[in-house]
C-alpha cells in the first residue's frame, strides 16, 4: 500500500517557461522591491529614497541579458580548452539581492540552452564561514563565480578575499589554483548601454511557445550544499523538473496571486529560498527583500519590529520557522495585510498552530534538501477545523505534493545499514507501526555531486512503482496514523532541526576533533529550562587534562568558540561544552547519549568573582542575559557572535522593560556587547521618565519645528506647467490619499458610488495592494473608469510620481481629501515626521501649484486639541454631533501637546492654516469601526479585560467617547463638496465627537468584573501567558500590551494624554495633577 500517493500527469513545464508567462501577463508588477525593513521606525525623511524596484518585464529583461554575457564566457572557456559543456556549475556570491535573482534566473534560463548548460550554485557570504565556502567552491569545480557590486574588487584580483581573509579554492585533487572567473552581476548590467539585446551573437534564448523537451527537464538546476556526516557539507544536485511541481501547489496552498507581498527572510544557502523566490515568481507576486542580513535580524529580534515591518511592508506571506513563531503574540492591529504563515525545518507545537490559526492561514511544509524543497504540504486551518472535536490532536505532515509519493518503511537495524541495501523494502501498513519515511516522484534529486556511493546509498530504486524510478531514504522517523497520514517523529541519526535549522551533530564533532586541545568530541541536543541547547562533550587529550578546569573554563570555551566560527555557520556552534573524564557507555558498549550530563548554569552574582568589577547594571544585564541564552557570558562578548537569536532578543526586552528600563532591539544590535547596552542605559537612563519627556512637546517647540516646514513652503520656485489634455472628467479631479486606511477605505467605498461625476484619483503606495484590499470581485457596482489609482509617495518631492502623472495632478484636481497618516500612538514625534509632517509639507506644496483647487480638507484629529478644550464637558449625553469651531488651534505657547500621533497633526494643521489656501480641517474624535474590519485600543482594551477578568480601577475623569465609522463618514462626505451658495474659499474645522462617558467596569458590558489597583492589574498582564489570551469578534488584548508603560506612572498622564484625552483638562498650574473640566 502506497501511504501517500499524489500522481498527476508527469510535469512538462520549466521554472523559466513559467516565469515567461507570467512577464507577458503581469509585465508591469513590481517582481521585486529592496527595501530597509527598519527605515519606518527612523525619524529619517529619506527612509525610503533607496527602495529598488523591479517589474516583472524588468527583470526578465536584466535576467535575459546576463544569461547572453554567461553564454559568451562558456563558449570561450570551451573554445579555449577544448571543454564539453556538460558541468558549467555558477556560483553567485550574493546576499539577499535583486542581483541574486536576476543572477538566478539568467543561470536557469542557461541551464535550459539547447547548445549550453550552467548548475546554479549560491554562496553565502553572510551565513557561511570562508573554510565552508572555500570548500564549496573547490569542491563544486565551478568555473564562474558572480559576485555583487560589493565584491567587485574580487573581479580585479587573482585572489578571492571574504571578510580579509583569502578563499583557498584549490582543487580537490590537485594542489593547483582553478582558474575561477570572477564577474560582477552590477558592471556586467551596465553593459546594457552598449549592446542591442536582440543582436547578440550568443543569445539563443528559450523558445517558450512549445513545452520544455523532457530531456531537457531532466538537466541539472541547482547545487546547494548540505551538512554532511563526514565533516564536510554535501552537495545536492536538483533536476528541473521537480521545481514547477513543488512550486505550483505551494502557490495554490498559499493562495497566492497578484498583489500579494512575500518577504524573504531565509538565508540563500538554503534550499527553502527559493520557495521564497519561486512561489512570487510564479504568481505574479512581489518579493520584498531586506536591504542587508543586518537589518533582517533586527526585524526578528522581537514580537514588536516583525510584526511592525510586516504592517509597514504590506506583507502578505512569510516563511518562519515554529521555532520563531512560538514567540510571536498576534496582533490583529499589525496583521492587516497578512493572510498566510508558512512553517517548515522542525516540529511545531499544537498551542501555537493552534494560536495562529485564529489569525491567518498556516501552512506546514514537510521535504529534505534532496526531494527539491517540499515534499508534502498541510494546511494547519482546515486540520483543526475538521478535527475541532478530538481532545488530543495529532499533526502530520501533510498530503504529498503532486507527483511524489511518500512511504513508510520498516526500518533497518543501523548495522545492516551499513552494508548493501539491495534488500526487499518492506512497507509499514498498520496504524502505530513506526518506521523510515521514503519518498519518489519527480522531486526526487539527481544525486549527491561526486558522492557515487553516498548517492547509489540513498537514492535507491523504487520497489514499490516499479517503473525504474529512484526515491530517496530520508532518515526521517515516521509514524502511521490513521487516514494513511504520517507523523513525522524526529531524525533517526544524529542529524536535527535546530530553530529552523538543518544541523548534521558528527559535522561539528569532526570539526572538534581536529582541534589540537581535543580528543574527542561528542555533540547533542539538551532540553534546559524548556529550550533545546546545543552542547558539545570533549575529552582533552591527555597532556590539556590537568591544565583545565571542567566545566567553568572560559578560556576553553572562547578558544573552542573561535575555531568552529571559522568552520561553521553560527547556528552549528554549540551553547555549551563539557569536559568529561569518559563517555557514558550502554550494555551493547556503545555510547549512551541519554547519560550525558546536563550542564549546570551558573548564573553570575554581584558577590562571585568574576562580577566583582561589574557596575550595577552590567551585573544586571549578565543576569538577565545568561539566564536567556543559558550561557555563561562576559561583558566585553560579541552576544550577536556568540549566538543571540531572535527568541532571546524578545526575552531580553520584555524583562527590561518590567524592570522600568526601555530598550528597542536597534540598541541590541548596534551595542551588542554587555558592556556598550550598559553604558547606553547608565548614559540616557532609558526609564519611564524618560520615555515620558519623548512623548511632550510645547506648542512653542512645536511652532518652531513648523516654521522649519513654512519656509520650505514659501521659498518653493514657482513651475510653469504645460497645457495638458485631462479627458472629460465633468466636474474635475478629486485627489484622494489613504484609502486603505480605516477611514479611507470607508470613504472609498461611499464616495465611488456618491461621486461618480467626478474622476476619483486614489494615490497610493502600492497600486496592486491597494486594487485587491479595496475593490472585491462582484461587490462594488461603480464605473471602474471614473476610479484611477496612481502609484507615488507622499513623503517624496513630486510625489515620486513621473512629470506628466504630476502635471495631470496639477491641472486637474478640483478637490484634495488628505487621510494618509501614520497611526500609532506609540510613536514619539521624530518617527511621525517622514510620513505625516513631510507629506503635509509637499501636499501643501502641490497644492499651491494646483489650477483650478478649491478645497483642501485635511483628515486630523482631536488629539491636537483635545487636552486644551474647555467645550467637551458641556457635549456628554448628546449623542453623535458636529461641531465647527472658528479659532483653529486655541492655545498657548506654554501648552503640553502628548504623544508623537498628535504632534505631528498638530504641525499639519499649523502649516495647512498659515499658507492661504482654501482648506477644511475634520478632527474626528475616537473612531470606532462597527464594521468589525479592524480594532483600535479601546477595543483592545477591553478584549484583555475580558481575558484576565479584571479591570483596573481607573479615575472617572478619565473618559473617552465611542463614535461610529459609519455615522462619522456619513457626515464628513455631506461636508466636503459645498452647496452652489456655499463660498468655497471658506476655510473652517469640523469636530466629530459622540458621547463620552467614564472608562469604569460599566463600560465592558452586561458582563462585570472586580476591579483592583491599576498597577496590580498591570502586573497581572505581564505575568499571564499570552498564549492563552483570546481574541474576541471586536478586539485583540495582545494589542494593549503595548501600552502598559504609559501606566508605570502614579499620575497616568501619559496613558490619560496619549490614549484617552477626550473629556478632562491638564492644569499647567500642578504638572502632576489631572482635573476633570470645569
Amino acid at each position: 500500500m502506497v501511504v501517500h500517493h499524489h500522481h498527476h500527469n508527469q510535469p512538462q513545464h520549466s521554472f523559466i517557461q513559467r516565469f515567461k508567462d507570467i512577464v507577458h501577463q503581469y509585465p508591469n508588477n513590481v517582481a521585486l522591491h529592496q527595501s530597509s525593513l527598519t527605515s519606518s521606525n527612523s525619524s529619517s525623511s529619506n527612509s525610503s529614497s533607496d527602495d529598488i524596484k523591479l517589474t516583472y518585464q524588468e527583470l526578465d529583461k536584466q535576467s535575459s541579458l546576463l544569461q547572453s554575457i554567461i553564454i559568451d564566457h562558456i563558449v570561450k572557456d570551451n573554445n579555449n580548452n577544448n571543454n564539453d559543456n556538460n558541468n558549467n556549475v555558477i556560483g553567485v556570491l550574493s546576499e539577499p539581492s535583486i542581483d541574486l535573482i536576476v543572477s538566478l534566473l539568467a543561470i536557469l534560463k542557461t541551464s535550459l540552452h539547447p547548445k549550453y548548460q550552467s548548475i546554479y550554485l549560491p554562496l553565502d557570504a553572510t551565513s557561511l564561514p570562508n573554510d565552508r565556502l572555500s570548500y564549496i567552491i573547490s569542491n563544486s569545480n565551478c568555473s564562474i563565480i558572480l559576485v555583487q557590486h560589493q565584491y567587485h574588487h574580487l573581479s580585479e584580483s587573482s585572489s578571492i578575499f571574504i571578510n580579509n581573509e583569502i578563499l583557498n579554492i584549490s582543487s580537490s585533487s590537485s594542489s593547483s589554483p582553478i582558474d575561477k572567473k570572477i564577474l560582477c552581476i552590477d558592471c556586467l548590467l551596465k553593459q546594457q548601454q552598449q549592446f542591442n539585446v536582440n543582436e547578440l551573437s550568443s543569445l539563443s534564448l528559450l523558445d517558450t511557445t512549445t513545452t520544455t523537451s523532457s530531456l531537457l527537464l531532466d538537466r541539472p538546476a541547482y547545487l546547494i550544499y548540505t551538512s554532511g556526516s563526514t565533516g564536510l557539507p554535501k552537495g545536492v544536485l536538483v533536476s528541473h523538473r521537480g521545481i514547477d511541481n513543488f512550486i505550483q501547489e505551494q502557490i495554490r496552498q498559499f493562495q497566492l496571486s497578484p498583489g500579494d507581498r512575500l518577504l524573504q527572510s531565509l538565508p540563500i544557502c538554503f534550499d527553502a529560498s527559493l520557495s521564497e523566490i519561486g512561489t512570487t515568481l510564479l504568481s505574479g507576486s512581489t518579493l520584498i527583500i531586506p536591504r542587508s542580513p543586518k537589518d533582517m535580524a533586527m526585524v526578528r529580534a522581537s514580537t514588536d519590529t516583525l510584526l511592525q515591518c510586516i504592517q509597514d511592508m504590506s506583507v502578505t506571506c512569510i516563511m518562519l520557522a515554529p521555532s520563531l513563531l512560538s514567540h510571536l503574540s498576534p496582533d490583529p492591529n499589525k496583521l492587516s495585510t497578512l493572510k498566510t504563515i508558512v512553517i517548515g525545518g522542525e516540529i511545531c507545537p499544537l498551542h501555537v498552530i493552534q494560536k495562529w490559526c485564529k489569525h491567518v492561514r498556516l501552512v506546514s511544509v514537510y521535504g529534505p534538501t534532496e526531494t527539491t524543497v517540499c515534499a508534502s504540504i498541510l494546511v494547519c486551518n482546515d486540520l483543526l477545523l475538521n478535527r475541532q472535536e478530538q481532545e488530543n490532536i495529532i499533526i502530520p505532515i501533510g498530503d504529498a505534493v503532486p507527483n511524489t509519493s511518500i512511504y513508510l518503511v520498516a526500518s533497518k537495524d543501523d548495522d545492516e545499514k551499513e552494508e548493501d541495501d539491495s534488500g526487499e523494502l518492506v512497507q509499514l501498513t498498520k496504524i502505530g507501526d513506526q518506521g523510515e519515511i521514503y519518498i519518489g516522484g519527480v522531486g526526487v534529486a539527481i544525486g549527491y555531486f561526486g558522492k557515487d556511493d553516498l548517492t547509489r546509498k540513498r537514492f535507491v530504486e523504487n520497489t514499490f512503482a516499479k517503473d525504474g524510478s529512484k526515491m530517496y531514504r530520508t532518515g526521517d522517523w515516521g509514524r502511521l496514523l490513521a487516514n494513511s497520514e504520517i507523523e513525522f517523529r524526529g531524525r533517526m541519526d544524529n542529524q536535527i532541526k535546530l530553530n529552523g535549522q538543518r544541523i548534521e551533530l558528527e559535522e561539528i564533532s569532526k570539526q572538534l576533533d581536529l582541534h589540537p586541545l581535543v580528543h574527542q568530541s561528542i555533540v547533542d541536543v539538551k532540553s534546559i529550562n524548556g529550550q533545546s541547547t546545543l552542547i558539545a562533550y570533549l575529552i582533552l587529550n591527555q597532556q590539556q587534562q590537568q591544565q583545565q578546569q571542567r566545566l567553568q573554563c572560559p578560556h576553553l570555551k572562547e578558544d573552542l568558540t573561535n575555531y568552529l566560527n571559522k568552520k561553521l555557520p553560527i547556528y552549528m556552534i554549540p551553547n555549551h561544552f563539557m569536559v568529561l573524564d569518559k563517555f557514558p557507555i550502554n550494555a551493547n558498549e556503545k555510547i549512551d547519549r541519554s547519560a550525558l550530563p546536563i550542564p549546570t548554569i551558573f548564573i553570575s552574582s554581584s558577590s562571585s568573582p568574576s562580577s566583582s568589577h561589574l557596575n550595577q547594571t552590567e551585573t544586571k544585564l549578565k543576569q538577565i542575559l545568561e539566564g536567556i541564552m543559558l550561557i555563561l557570558i562576559r561583558v566585553e562578548d560579541d552576544l550577536i557572535s556568540l549566538g543571540l537569536k531572535s527568541i532571546h532578543s524578545i526575552r531580553f526586552i520584555e524583562t527590561l522593560r518590567d524592570q522600568g528600563i526601555f530598550i528597542t532591539p536597534k540598541i541590541i544590535y548596534t551595542f551588542k556587547s554587555i558592556t556598550q547596552i550598559s553604558n547606553y542605559i547608565d548614559t540616557s537612563h532609558p526609564n519611564i521618565d524618560q520615555y515620558e519627556e519623548q512623548y511632550s512637546e510645547s506648542v512653542a517647540n512645536l511652532k518652531s519645528i513648523s516654521q522649519l516646514f513654512l519656509n520650505t513652503i514659501i521659498n518653493q520656485p514657482q513651475r510653469q506647467s504645460p497645457q495638458l489634455n485631462l479627458g472629460q472628467a465633468q466636474k474635475g479631479y478629486i485627489l484622494i490619499t489613504g484609502c486603505t486606511g480605516t477611514i479611507g477605505y470607508h470613504i472609498f467605498q461611499n464616495m465611488v458610488i456618491s461621486f461618480s461625476d467626478y474622476k476619483l484619483v486614489f494615490l497610493v503606495r502600492d497600486v496592486d495592494r491597494a486594487t485587491q484590499l479595496l475593490i472585491q470581485k462582484d461587490q462594488l457596482g461603480f464605473d471602474k473608469d471614473s476610479v484611477l489609482f496612481i502609484q507615488g509617495d507622499l513623503s517624496q518631492p513630486n510625489f515620486n510620481l513621473d512629470q506628466t502623472e504630476y502635471e495631470m495632478l496639477v491641472q486637474g484636481v478640483h478637490y484634495i481629501i488628505h487621510c494618509a497618516a501614520k497611526v500609532n500612538m506609540i510613536m514619539t514625534l521624530d518617527e511621525s515626521i517622514s510620513d505625516n509632517v513631510e507629506a503635509m509639507k509637499n501636499m501643501i506644496i502641490f497644492s499651491k501649484q494646483c489650477h483650478v483647487l478649491k478645497k483642501l480638507h485635511y483628515m486630523s484629529t482631536m488629539s491636537t486639541i483635545l487636552s486644551t478644550s474647555l467645550k467637551w464637558g458641556e457635549l456628554q449625553n448628546k449623542g453623535f454631533i458636529q461641531l465647527e469651531e472658528e479659532e483653529p488651534l486655541d492655545c498657548t505657547d506654554s501648552t503640553i501637546i502628548y504623544g508623537g500621533y498628535a504632534q505631528s497633526k498638530w504641525i499639519c494643521e499649523y502649516l495647512l492654516i498659515n499658507t492661504q489656501l482654501p482648506y477644511t480641517i475634520h478632527r474626528p474624535a475616537m473612531i470606532m469601526d462597527t464594521t468589525n474590519r479592524t480594532t483600535n485600543y479601546l477595543d483592545d482594551f477591553v478584549a484583555i479585560c475580558k481575558s484576565i477578568g479584571r479591570y483596573p480601577n481607573l479615575p472617572n475623569f478619565i473618559q473617552t467617547d465611542h463614535t461610529p465609522i459609519l455615522a462619522f463618514v456619513k457626515q464628513f462626505l455631506e461636508n466636503i463638496i459645498p452647496t452652489t451658495t456655499t463660498t468655497t474659499a471658506h476655510s473652517s474645522i469640523y469636530h466629530y465627537y459622540n458621547s463620552s462617558f467614564p472608562l469604569t467596569s460599566g463600560f465592558i458590558g452586561s458582563q462585570p468584573f472586580p476591579s483592583i489597583q491599576v498597577k496590580e492589574w498591570r502586573k497581572l498582564i505581564l505575568n499571564q501567558d499570552y498564549s492563552q489570551f483570546k481574541c474576541s469578534p471586536i478586539g485583540n488584548p495582545l494589542g494593549f500590551i503595548r501600552y502598559l508603560s504609559f501606566l508605570n506612572q502614579d499620575d497616568l498622564k501619559l496613558f490619560t494624554m496619549i490614549l484617552f484625552p477626550g473629556n478632562f483638562r491638564f492644569n499647567n498650574n500642578n504638572n502632576k495633577q489631572l482635573q476633570p473640566p470645569s
